[in-house]
């Protein structure tokens, strides 16, 4: 009997993920290709076009949805000149106040809106809305992440091509392209829904669904997201408003992506490397919190023969610090560890810093995972926390050592004295 199978799709900062899985879990396909230097939309169109035909054809037919995360916020931008730009990073709008009120989608949607002349832009889709439309020209925004009456001040003259046809990350927005269906494969009709960003999918993949329940996920930045009591009425907290449960979730990121790059080039280059200063500035990770990005700079000492795994661990003992510096959630109970960089060295080094029991799921593509289970609620017409309860597994478990742990707050205490100093001093 054929299995009904859904198609992820999870357009990372560095990778794009493709994950084929049945209505019941079982995974038949993944793969991951780096997409970094790839910054036009329909080059990202052909890539993704390209990765689903590498799929089998028995894979393929069976296919009855196709959900759709991204790295987010990012935009895309159409003008009338038929330019598709990407805007992923978020910069400073200077007439906007926090007091506003806006949540980190409005504002990176106001930020790119003030990079262009309004009378050139056709439309804006977010970059997951955007490739949903590819497959189904269909437009989209998500009433989950962008609110029309708050903007309607700021966006005025862009009502029309910005608020369309809105979808709420759990149902579809339509069907596949017949022709399109054709090209690629696929059986009858495909539905295509836009799921919420990448960072809700991995917190949905990891199966972390209760406030004391945190995801770590370690890929281009170091990201920890914990489950905290909120108000689910609230449809702008996406968690809450999916799951009907009174949580919401606070995110704190570590870009560490440049400085890995930078120590394996270096590093594995020349596998060891010998330096005569007492210190050697290797990484300058950007630590966001809420609007704004703060800069600070670890210095390692490397008067040894330093390796690229050396280095790597440095990194990311780093980052970690900093986080847990900046998570002052109380509730904080376990973490669940996803992303490219997961391993039990890993996974000892989390627990140790935060104190705290740290798993390892069995499927560490948490956002593609994450975003499958969307497609698997709506095709088997169950909840959100039954698909993940029946489908996400742990592999390993972790406890902290009280030595190592003793040892880690002391590293935290001093990162707690020259944080703001470090802050202050690079961002000026």
């Amino acid at each position: 009997m054929p299995k009904e199978t859904i198609l992820s799709l999870d357009i990372g900062t560095v990778n794009l993920k493709t994950l084929a899985i049945t209505t019941y879990g079982e995974q038949l396909w993944l793969s991951r290709r780096n997409i970094s230097k790839i910054q036009s939309p329909r080059k990202l169109w052909i890539k993704i076009l390209n990765e689903i035909m590498e799929i089998p054809a028995s894979i393929r037919s069976n296919v009855k949805a196709i959900t759709i995360t991204s790295h987010g916020p990012s935009f895309v931008v159409k003008t009338y000149d038929n330019r598709e730009i990407i805007e992923p990073y978020y910069k400073q709008v200077g007439n906007v106040s926090v007091k506003s009120q806006l949540n980190f989608h409005e504002i990176k949607l106001l930020s790119v809106v003030n990079n262009y002349n309004v009378k050139k832009i056709k439309w804006i889709l977010g970059l997951k809305e955007y490739v949903a439309y590819k497959f189904t020209n269909i437009a989209t925004y998500g009433k989950l992440e962008l609110r029309e009456k708050k903007l309607r001040k700021y966006v005025k003259e862009l009502d029309s091509k910005i608020f369309v046809k809105e979808h709420d990350c759990m149902n579809p927005i339509g069907y596949v392209r017949k022709g399109l269906s054709k090209k690629l494969g696929l059986k009858g009709e495909v539905s295509v829904i836009v799921a919420p960003t990448d960072a809700t999918c991995s917190l949905i993949g990891v199966g972390c669904l209760d406030v004391g329940c945190s995801n770590l996920n370690l890929g281009y930045t170091a990201t920890l997201l914990n489950v905290v009591y909120g108000n689910s009425k609230n449809k702008h907290n996406v968690i809450g408003y999916l799951l009907k449960r009174n949580i919401s979730l606070r995110i704190d990121s570590v870009i560490i992506g440049h400085a890995i790059s930078f120590a394996r080039k270096v590093f594995r280059t020349n596998n060891n490397i010998q330096v005569n200063n007492d210190y050697f500035s290797l990484i300058i990770p950007m630590i966001r919190k809420g609007m704004s990005y703060r800069t600070t700079i670890s210095v390692i000492n490397i008067s040894h023969n330093f390796t690229y795994a050396e280095a790597l661990k440095t990194i990311l003992t780093t980052a970690l610090l900093y986080l847990s510096l900046n998570s002052t959630d109380k509730t904080l109970g376990k973490i669940r560890l996803s992303g490219g960089l997961v391993s039990e060295e890993i996974a000892k080094l989390v627990s140790n810093i935060f104190n705290t029991e740290v798993q390892i799921p069995k499927n560490i593509e948490s956002s593609a995972l994450g975003a499958s289970f969307i497609g698997m609620c709506y095709l088997n017409n169950e909840d959100l926390a039954t698909t993940v309860k029946r489908n996400v597994e742990i592999g390993k478990n972790f406890t902290p050592s009280r030595e190592e742990t003793v040892k880690y707050s002391k590293y935290l205490d001093v990162f707690r004295k020259i944080y703001d100093a470090f802050v202050e001093a690079f961002l000026n």
